[in-house]
């Protein structure tokens, strides 16, 4: 249930990068986590303190170099807790894990594809939109600084909705690329909608 709620985005594209981030760490983290509780034995105290810092700080590294596997300690550490019952073999428990995501991503998928079926092209639109209105706003500002004495009031907060619109559209655009590459969109390549809003903007 909690990865269906985390993986519907607003967007296809989105939902999708959700899912196989989802789906690929808890993959590696209940890999890991598995071996790690087969090779340490964690009967102890002390045992069990070990076994969760070399599953632990290995994965949190990891989450820390690429996103996509942020979910990882998190699953390395279900599996090798069990919250049900008597621990049976951690490989076992990893498969649960593993069965139990797929299952979340594929109601999320659904539920985006069925009911929620906002496309990225359209979002980056809005996007590109806002930052070309905001470059506007930024000459009209410019301008007004050079024929008047009022000076250039008001323009580095606008740089910095500048900069937030265009890390929007970037984020419109990898999504849109996603859905491109997934076939689940025909709209054509987002990438120099992006690069034009920057040349504009430079």
């Amino acid at each position: 249930v909690i990865t269906a709620l985390l993986v519907v985005q607003t967007s296809v594209g989105g939902s999708l990068k959700a899912a196989l981030d989802r789906l690929w760490g808890t993959i590696a983290g209940a890999l890991y986590g598995a071996i790690v509780a087969i090779v340490i034995p964690h009967v102890t105290d002390m045992g069990l303190g070990i076994a969760i810092a070399v599953a632990i700080l290995p994965l949190a590294y990891l989450a820390a170099i690429n996103p996509m596997f942020r979910v990882a300690p998190v699953t390395a550490l279900i599996v090798m807790l069990p919250i049900y019952g008597h621990a049976g073999n951690p490989f076992v428990s990893a498969f649960d894990r593993v069965i139990e995501i797929m299952i979340g991503n594929i109601v999320a998928l659904a539920i985006t594809f069925v009911i929620l079926p906002t496309r990225a092209h359209s979002q980056l639109r809005e996007a590109a939109a806002k930052v070309a209105s905001l470059n506007a706003d930024l000459m009209d500002r410019l301008m007004d600084g050079l024929t008047s004495d009022v000076g250039r009031q008001g323009v580095p907060p606008l740089h910095a909705r500048i900069r937030a619109a265009l890390k929007q559209a970037e984020t419109a655009a990898d999504e849109a690329a996603r859905e491109r590459k997934m076939r689940v969109s025909d709209e054509r390549d987002p990438e120099p909608v992006v690069r034009t809003l920057y040349r504009v903007r430079h």
